[in-house]
């Protein structure tokens, strides 16, 4: 055998034991985020939701389960135009009770990512890092269109009408939610939550619920929806990474999901309502700077793309996939949005900044204030990406 052949043979003998490990890998973590269930549904548009018993889930496996805040349960009425449901509840309804629905993760998903770590995690070129001239060429690019307040808070709501933009590769996503961001006591802390279309991730290119959490800065710690030991989900009628069953169209119905996300006074834990309906929780125990309180709120959108050097602007769309001056019917918002102060009394978000890395290609709207109650503290929020002006 010839010296480049034994080196050849000890590359190949390398990448295969490589390959056995990362195999390994995801075959544990497939166990972990599939857990035993009680009952399987599969949906229309090919999603396996597994009903599994609420203490199996990969979360509770180190902690106790908290079953109910204690306060601020009461459903919210908004006047909406109409509330966007989950393909789930459309076609199943719910899980039996003490179960929860938990979206299967496949083979063939997991087979896209070459590690668990970037199965489950955004990555550190995430909201609040370097700024975005400091990237090289190559990397994962984040850009935003978003609304901020500081202070002291205990919890946020917001109402965000679904669109379905497009997205132009399947490892590209774009996003709109809330952000509840600490970073007193040290490395940066945050718990996100709204929707998502994520092709490679979920498969299929419609908008999906999703929830994040990170305790260091999108790091090592955090993931999404059940990915990992975080979020604590009760409910037994949403599925995080869940499909939405009916999405907004340009000057047709605007379909709308409310979320509030509160830290119980007791306890500490952060919890999520959607329209009202009690979801989950982040435990305390996750965090640090997010122990008491937070002193960041923001709300807006996310596209996240590989920058090469020399190649134009990804065409991935933000929002709507328009730009927020084209307004009501056609551009993506958030309304009704509202703080809930160190008192525990809900205000309205009024002085919120807008930013945006790159308003030529994404931005958002200042927020503006309703004089009535039903749109209140809003914004409008988005972009098409490449253009003219976005080269």
């Amino acid at each position: 055998m010839s010296e480049t052949e034994a080196l050849l043979l000890m590359v190949c003998f390398l990448l295969a034991h490589a390959a056995a490990d990362l195999n390994e890998e995801m075959r544990d973590f497939l166990r972990d985020v599939n857990p035993p269930f009680v009952t399987n549904h599969t949906l229309s548009n090919g999603d396996i939701i597994l009903c599994v018993p609420i203490k199996n889930q990969l979360s509770l496996r180190n902690q106790t389960l908290q079953l109910l805040p204690p306060q601020m349960m009461s459903k919210q009425e908004h006047n909406r135009s109409e509330n966007s449901g989950q393909l789930f509840g459309l076609e199943v309804g719910s899980c039996k009770e003490n179960t929860i629905p938990v979206l299967h993760t496949s083979n063939t998903i997991a087979a896209r990512f070459d590690s668990v770590r970037k199965l489950t995690k955004k990555h550190s070129s995430g909201k609040n890092r370097v700024p975005l001239a400091d990237e090289e060429p190559g990397v994962e690019t984040h850009e935003h269109g978003y609304n901020q307040l500081n202070g002291n808070f205990r919890g946020m709501e917001t109402t965000i009408n679904v669109w379905e933009p497009y997205v132009e590769k399947t490892s590209e996503f774009s996003l709109a939610q809330l952000w509840i961001i600490s970073k007193k006591l040290g490395p940066l802390n945050t718990i996100e939550a709204g929707w998502q279309i994520y092709p490679k991730f979920y498969g299929g290119t419609g908008p999906r619920l999703f929830v994040y959490w990170t305790a260091d800065g999108y790091d090592k710690t955090g993931c999404y929806n059940l990915r990992c030991q975080g979020f604590v989900q009760t409910s037994n009628k949403y599925v995080l990474g869940g499909s939405f069953s009916s999405v907004s169209t340009p000057d047709s119905t605007q379909y709308e999901k409310t979320l509030r996300v509160f830290q119980d006074d007791s306890s500490k834990n952060w919890w999520l309502q959607i329209d009202g309906e009690s979801i989950g929780y982040w435990p305390a125990s996750l965090f640090q700077s997010l122990q008491n309180g937070a002193e960041t709120l923001e709300a807006g959108g996310e596209v996240c793309y590989d920058k090469e050097s020399g190649v134009r602007h990804t065409k991935t769309g933000m929002g709507s996939g328009e730009f927020p001056s084209q307004g009501y019917l056609k551009a993506a918002y958030q309304r009704r949005i509202q703080y809930l102060d160190s008192n525990g009394v809900m205000q309205p978000a009024i002085g919120m900044k807008s930013g945006a890395e790159v308003p030529k290609c994404y931005t958002a709207t200042s927020v503006a204030a309703d004089k009535g109650d039903d749109w209140g503290a809003y914004f409008f929020f988005g972009g098409p990406g490449y253009s003219n002006k976005c080269p």
